[in-house]
């Protein structure tokens, strides 16, 4: 079964271990974490593996205007622009939807598949 992450909308609502939490709430403590300890926990760990650190610290930046930079994609010149930070919560359902249910790749038909056939001959 191949696993679908999707991203869950700001509205949503989750429940861990007995405890609900709305996504743009998560988000939100996620962002605020970040502005304030994220860039420098980040430099502290990229100095400790020899990879240098970011010139900026204000994670304002970071999370809402963005800081320049250039970016090297495969096959392409480099590219000057801006990057941010965003936190995305995902979500894959145990559940299958019903236009996801399949059996060696053949769509099963659904149970108003015949009654649109019989509507659509009567046209």
């Amino acid at each position: 079964m191949n696993i679908k992450f999707l991203p869950l909308d700001e509205s949503v609502v989750f429940s861990l271990s007995h405890t609900t939490f709305k996504i743009s709430e998560i988000t939100k403590a996620m962002m605020e974490i970040w502005r304030h300890k994220g860039v420098d926990l980040l430099n502290d760990f990229l100095k400790s593996t020899g990879r240098g650190f970011f010139a900026s610290s204000n994670c304002g930046v970071w999370s809402e205007k963005g800081l320049e930079c250039e970016v090297l994609k495969p096959g392409k010149t480099w590219q000057k622009g801006k990057v941010r930070i965003k936190i995305i919560i995902e979500f894959s359902s145990d559940e299958l939807e019903s236009e996801e249910i399949s059996v060696n790749n053949i769509q099963l038909e659904s149970p108003l598949d015949d009654i649109r056939r019989t509507m659509s001959q009567n046209s």
